[in-house]
């Protein structure tokens, strides 16, 4: 009976323990609703439960990694190490620890302390398969291929599986990318003895993966015919293998070899073949082996000169046998302008190899597929081919396919029935563009380009309420009207140089977004004009609307560069380039989970190309454009003394590799700005003036950043200089021990600090080189011609860094630069205790200009941007107001810098043995007020910009109205009352935006000016200054 209790009562408490949660579960709950926390975004809550976490379970190494987790999501990233710390002191790293503090280490980005969980974690458990993996990964995530190679060996050594031998062999690659010749030589070599020797042993299992692995180690090494031995081996089998990489591979390898003859039957036999369904999908329609096929042959007529005639018939035969498909229409086009270009036929010989003239060509394809959306895009690289004699035949043939449609508009009154049928208003649209690309309205006068422009608002008008199709871009057949009377209406623009148009252009942009699914056309169009009215609220309420994901900013930044500053929106334009910064910094870290995704699912290729992608992305001119503008107008907009800007900025900007460096390489960038997605119907002629302009626009961006790039850098040596002083304040003033008792035997002491152990210290020196950099820099961005105002419709909008330097406000910055930098040079030399005599101590009237010099040297002031002849709002004056407000910002933070340095290494005087003051022996009591009285003069510049922005606000407030007579004549096509009440708005509240952030900019000056005036002078020995300040 007793043993039956017993076995009764252990029983029961089994069965009672077995029904308490394990801590294991009691963790992962915890961890579970934290992580849902973090996931909707309630990061205080989630931080307050990983608190009670910590307090239950302090032992609890994953209570420690959520804790830190929820920190950096929290933006407290400078408290995760100790946690980190912690945690790691904790004992045994368990799965969720481990899993909480690999997202810490990813969003922290440190990967090399991932390498330090996974070995931990390998220690606690040596034989598990997933940790080793894990760990040899996360040696490639930091970079160290190497180790990864070494690992993954091991890793397959123990654990004989495919892909772990072939991460080894992708650590080669990877090792060999990027590197030098010896590297190449090396681990390339070694890759490619690996890979033939897993492919000798395993025949029988060799997968689509270690093929195109295979393929790309010897195209990287430029093993030409050992790739086609191995292509044409019995190893490939094309009924299992990938068709279509291996048909590309083999025709590339062939016109590396130089076989073009083979290339060119191969190309021919592969779009002859009857393609499967699933080869056809992958193929599209053949454009890739027509464009190969052409170039191959062209290549055979250059050296084949007495086969010509025979090359020529068998290639036009080939065509004929495929005469209808879009492809062969665009080949021969493609063709006929390598034939033209490279020399090796004429125009007038094309007939006598059956090949017709471009001009017909064009004609065949318009008649066959001008139906289509895509028709004007794929023509137009080819109508340059279309000679000047050829030109009225050619329109006049486009004309009769379209049914005699009209490309002028002389008489108001024409037959609109056609407007019904969507294909035939296609045909139209394309029709007009082309006849505008090949200059058929290059002499149109204004008033007749006003009539034009109104017969296509009422085409577009009347064809928008037909509209039955629609393309995936938000585009109806019907906006090409509206798109060429926009770009009529804008060379109206360019000929008045009349603000009304844009007035007008941007009421008729508002109003085709206001009809449903934006157009990206119309809406970048409309930034652009939102851009020149200077509205930038406008510019990003339409840019933001439109849905544009980052991941576009990579080719459409430019669309923002410089758009918003000049108008006084700083703190949106550092928010837009962190938003960038923290996508390629996003970006780099998503790629490298890529990577590793396709490593461990065995897409070995893939990965290569993954981690060559990143590459891309780390030389991004926008990534360099944003890193560096957004630190410049942080600086410029937020900080009010030199004291905060030192802490919490300065101190984490010096440790940036970007400010270390010696200069900005710009040969290393990539400009991938695309303007393709706005239709362009420039003249052919016009095409060479494109380009000009977006590369001027692009060097003035680079001249614009570097400057801004040496002036942080400048900021960065006051304080290093700053730091430097404040080492040497602690000491005192003592006789100096080189001059026995006293100088000169006076028996007085002099000057002399321990610790100033350089007459001009590192940071000083490094100061007044960044300064004498600012000059050339200035001399670049004058020196560009940013004229040809007419192609920001089509190419990058305007770059304001010309305006800033072709006015004066750069010469006040220069001027107070160089004072305040030898002005702190002189204090320095004089508190070392450096003879009267020596050349280095300037005269206080060759550091300081005398004050009414001074005041002569701001004609900065004077120069606004009013137009006399305009009834509009005046709104290029906010650019001279934000160049003024720019200006003083760094004037006076220099100010405040230099003034706060001197204060450090001024002695404090207040013995009472001193028997006079030693800063009036020295001279210093000169030189600070002289100072004192420059600094006086910046500080009471300021209330200049003040008062402008209150006779901009009293313009604003007045009750004329901005629209006045813009847009009355256009109504009368169509209703556009709303959009004209949009864009009033639009403007006043973007302008009053404006104003009122300026406003702000400028109380800040004035509590920086008060700082400036509150003292004459360093260390607090002199009386202060006085000024009205409003």
């Amino acid at each position: 009976l007793k043993c039956s209790f017993l076995l009764y009562l252990f029983n029961f408490n089994f069965l009672e323990y077995m029904s308490r949660p394990t801590m294991e579960a009691i963790f992962e709950k915890r961890a579970r609703s934290i992580y849902e926390l973090l996931d909707k975004g309630n990061v205080k809550r989630a931080i307050q439960d990983s608190d009670k976490f910590i307090k239950k379970y302090p032992q609890a190494p994953v209570a420690k990694a959520l804790k830190t987790l929820c920190l950096i999501r929290y933006g407290r990233s400078g408290e995760a190490d100790k946690l980190i710390e912690a945690c790691f002191q904790c004992g045994p790293i368990d799965q969720l620890a481990m899993q909480a503090l690999s997202y810490c280490f990813r969003e922290l980005g440190k990967p090399h302390m991932l390498v330090v969980l996974y070995q931990r974690m390998l220690d606690q458990n040596p034989n598990n398969e997933d940790y080793m993996a894990s760990l040899s990964l996360s040696h490639g995530r930091a970079g160290d291929f190497k180790m990864f190679g070494l690992q993954s060996m091991q890793l397959y050594k123990q654990v004989p599986n495919e892909k772990y031998y072939f991460w080894s062999v992708v650590s080669n690659v990877l090792q060999a990318h990027g590197q030098s010749e010896s590297a190449m030589t090396l681990h390339l070599p070694l890759a490619q003895k690996m890979t033939v020797k897993y492919i000798k042993e395993h025949r029988n299992n060799i997968n689509d993966n270690i093929i195109q692995l295979y393929l790309f180690i010897l195209k990287m090494g430029s093993h030409h015919n050992e790739a086609l031995r191995f292509l044409q081996s019995d190893l490939i089998q094309p009924e299992i293998h990938l068709k279509m990489y291996l048909a590309e591979e083999q025709l590339a390898v062939w016109e590396r070899l130089g076989r073009h003859e083979e290339a060119l039957e191969f190309s021919k036999e592969r779009i002859r073949m009857k393609l499967t369904v699933t080869f056809l999908d992958e193929l599209t329609d053949g454009w890739p082996f027509w464009n190969k096929m052409i170039d191959n042959f062209l290549c055979l007529l250059e050296v084949n000169q007495e086969r010509r005639k025979r090359l020529f018939e068998n290639f036009v035969e080939f065509f004929n046998e495929r005469i209808e498909e879009r492809s062969s229409h665009l080949a021969r086009l493609y063709l006929v302008e390598k034939l033209i270009e490279k020399n090796l036929a004429t125009v007038d010989e094309l007939e006598s190899f059956k090949l017709d003239v471009p001009a017909k060509l064009i004609a065949k394809y318009f008649e066959a597929f001008a139906h289509k959306p895509c028709f004007f895009d794929d023509v137009r690289p080819f109508l340059k081919l279309v000679t000047e004699s050829e030109k009225n035949d050619f329109v006049s043939e486009l004309a009769k396919i379209v049914g005699d449609l009209p490309i002028t508009f002389h008489d108001s009154h024409i037959d609109m029935s056609f407007i019904k049928n969507q294909d035939d208003v296609q045909r139209h649209v394309h029709l007009l563009h082309i006849c505008s690309v090949i200059g058929c309205y290059a002499n149109l006068s204004a008033l007749e380009l006003v009539q034009f422009s109104k017969q296509l608002l009422i085409l577009f008008d009347k064809a928008r309420r037909c509209n039955t199709i629609q393309n995936s871009s938000g585009i109806y057949p019907s906006d090409g009207y509206l798109s060429l009377a926009v770009h009529f209406i804008w060379l109206l623009y360019i000929m008045k140089q009349d603000d009304h148009w844009l007035y007008r252009l941007a009421v008729l942009l508002e109003q085709r977004l206001s009809f449903g699914k934006p157009n990206y056309e119309f809406v970048f169009r409309l930034t652009k004009i939102y851009s020149l009215l200077g509205c930038p609220g406008a510019l990003l309420r339409v840019f933001n609307g439109s849905d544009i994901k980052l991941i576009m900013m990579e080719s459409l930044w430019y669309m923002m560069n410089d758009q918003l500053t000049p108008w006084g929106f700083y703190r949106e334009y550092v928010m837009w380039c962190t938003n960038c910064v923290e996508f390629y910094s996003r970006a780099s870290r998503d790629i490298m989970d890529n990577m590793l995704v396709a490593l461990r699912e065995g897409n070995y290729l893939k990965s290569i190309e993954i981690f060559r992608f990143r590459d891309a992305y780390e030389v991004s001119a926008n990534s360099l454009f944003c890193r560096i503008r957004r630190q410049y107008y942080h600086l410029i907009s937020e900080f009010q003394d030199f004291e905060t800007l030192r802490e919490s900025f300065l101190r984490a900007m010096t440790k940036d590799a970007l400010f270390a460096e010696d200069r900005l390489n710009w040969l290393d960038t990539v400009d991938r700005r695309d303007y393709r997605v706005i239709s362009q119907y420039l003249s052919l002629e016009e095409v060479d003036s494109f380009h000009s302009w977006n590369k001027c626009v692009f060097a003035q961006m680079m001249i614009q950043t570097t400057f801004q790039w040496t002036v942080l850098r400048l900021f960065c040596s006051l304080h290093e200089l700053y730091t430097l002083a404040e080492e040497s304040s602690f000491c005192e003033i003592q006789a100096d021990p080189s001059s026995g008792s006293g100088s000169a035997g006076t028996g007085e002491p002099t000057l002399y600090m321990a610790h100033l152990k350089e007459d001009e210290p590192h940071p000083l020196r490094n100061a007044l080189h960044h300064a004498s950099q600012m000059r050339p820099i200035y001399a670049d961005g004058i020196s560009l011609d940013e004229t040809q105002y007419e192609m920001v419709m089509y190419g990058s909008p305007v770059c304001y860094f010309g305006l800033y330097c072709r006015g004066h406000y750069f010469d006040l910055f220069e001027l107070v630069l160089q004072t305040c930098l030898h002005y702190v040079q002189k204090a320095w030399l004089l508190v070392r205790g450096v003879e009267s005599d020596d050349p280095r101590l300037k005269e206080d009237s060759s550091i300081f200009p005398p004050l009414d010099k001074l005041k002569e040297r701001l004609p900065m002031f004077c120069d606004h941007q009013f137009k006399e002849d305009s009834d509009l709002f005046p709104h290029m004056q906010l650019v001279h107001i934000s160049f003024l407000l720019e200006t003083f910002s760094l004037c006076m933070l220099v100010c405040l810098a230099v003034k706060s340095i001197t204060t450090l290494i001024y002695p404090h005087v207040t013995r009472k043995t001193k028997k006079k003051n030693s800063e009036g022996k020295s001279g210093l009591a000169q030189l600070n007020d002289n100072f004192a009285d420059f600094c006086n003069v910046i500080a009471l510049g300021t209330d200049t910009p003040f008062q402008m922005i209150a006779d901009m606000q009293d313009l604003l407030e007045a009750e004329s109205s901005l629209l006045r007579h813009s847009c009355t004549k256009w109504c009368e096509m169509m209703d556009m009352r709303k959009s004209a009440a949009l864009f009033e708005t639009n403007l006043r509240e973007s302008y009053a935006k404006s104003l009122k952030y300026l406003f702000l900019l400028s109380t800040n000056h004035h509590s920086m000016a008060a700082m400036l005036l509150r003292s004459r002078g360093a260390g607090g020995v002199a009386t202060g200054g006085g000024g009205r300040l409003i």
